[in-house]
């Protein structure tokens, strides 16, 4: 903030990445609980979220050059999640989700399914922006991936659509 304020600009808001991450997809409307990593070149979002409130955040040196680590940790999480907070919340989660750089590599995502016994899905970032049917960005679909925060931050709230 001092650096803003140092440059004359006025903060309004301050967002984290796991939820502009969330936003952006996960539809508006869905109200069901995912299990978000965000696979980054040096480290690992891991991210509960229902709809685009996000429940659960950390983030670990790991990455999907590192598949037995990773799951690990998927396996923690998962466990915990369904473990303790089940009874309270009476969510589980339905999926786990793929984004960042790490996402479209070869084996991570059939890795994760067999490993930890639950589907896994690549995420489409561009899901909450317009209809691939009418219309295709420039960026590839691959190089999209690392994008999931950026839009996101462009995206309105859900309350907002």
């Amino acid at each position: 903030l001092d650096l803003f304020t140092a440059a004359g600009l006025t903060v309004t808001s301050l967002e984290l990445e796991s939820q502009a991450i969330a936003r952006s997809i996960i539809d508006a409307h869905d109200d069901n609980s995912y299990l978000i990593l965000n696979l980054e070149r040096a480290k690992t979002g891991f991210y509960i979220a229902t709809g685009d409130a996000v429940q659960f955040t950390s983030t670990m040196v790991i990455t999907s050059d590192d598949m037995v680590g990773l799951c690990e940790e998927i396996t923690k999480i998962y466990w915990h999640a369904h473990g303790e907070n089940k009874e309270k919340s009476g969510r589980t989660i339905s999926k786990i989700l793929l984004c960042g750089e790490g996402a479209a590599k070869e084996g991570v995502q059939d890795g994760i399914s067999k490993t930890v016994g639950i589907e896994v899905e690549i995420a489409n970032v561009w899901k909450n922006v317009f209809v691939f049917d009418k219309y295709v960005p420039d960026i590839p679909l691959k190089d999209s991936f690392g994008y999931a925060a950026a839009i996101g931050l462009a995206l309105p709230p859900h309350s907002q659509y």
